[in-house]
């Protein structure tokens, strides 16, 4: 499978659904994406570089325990110039 989106469209492709231990976040894309924020109603993700769960390799995913609810999702992905990128969508 050949992909041709940008970094920037690659950062809003994640895909957000809600598991029994958590929110579960997909990278269906060939991107390392490294997330700032994740925010599902008011509730903020912990994301600490420290606890290695802000970069999502290629073809993988990541579960945040602290997240326990559908709704809409919010998320900010740092892009190659160091800035942040927003993006929403909805947990399924």
């Amino acid at each position: 499978v050949q992909f041709s989106v940008s970094q920037k469209e690659a950062m809003g492709l994640l895909k957000f659904s809600l598991q029994n231990n958590g929110l579960k976040v997909t990278n269906p894309t060939p991107y390392y994406i490294t997330l700032s924020e994740i925010k599902v109603g008011n509730k903020l993700a912990k994301l600490e570089p420290k606890l290695g769960n802000t970069m999502i390799s290629p073809f993988s995913d990541m579960l945040y325990q602290d997240i326990h609810q559908k709704g809409k999702v919010q998320w900010s992905a740092i892009n190659d110039f160091g800035g942040k990128d927003q993006f929403d969508g909805w947990v399924q």
